[in-house]
């Protein structure tokens, strides 16, 4: 899923286009290495400006999964085994799922239709 909507800034950021072309409309906010606290969640409209993009330009992000972002779920994986059996079980959410991570950590980010974790809300 495409993000239609990107603030100008956003155009010509490679690093936050990337983002928004892989998981469409989900809302980002800027997360300082060693927070200690949630920064207020805003809404996906909120984050459109040059201002708050140039904001998550400046820092780490974090992905607001739940209602906020269209239902965007995300699983970390720590063990290959495990996803490639997850993937083996779900081969229809697979095809669908966009993927990121390191050595220690594959995050897959995927949206479920009609669902809604209500500890997101």
């Amino acid at each position: 899923m495409k993000s239609s909507s990107f603030a100008p800034y956003a155009s010509v950021n490679n690093e936050l286009r990337e983002i928004f072309d892989r998981l469409g409309r989900a809302v980002l906010v800027p997360f300082a290495a060693g927070a200690t606290t949630v920064p207020k969640l805003p809404t996906f409209e909120e984050t459109e400006t040059a201002e708050y993009l140039r904001a998550l330009s400046m820092d780490n992000i974090a992905v607001v999964l739940g209602p906020r972002s269209l239902n965007l779920q995300a699983i970390c994986f720590t063990e290959t085994e495990a996803l490639e059996q997850f993937a083996m079980d779900n081969p229809e959410l697979v095809k669908t799922a966009i993927f990121s991570g390191s050595q220690d950590c594959v995050l897959m980010f995927f949206r479920v239709q009609g669902f809604s974790c209500k500890a997101c809300a």
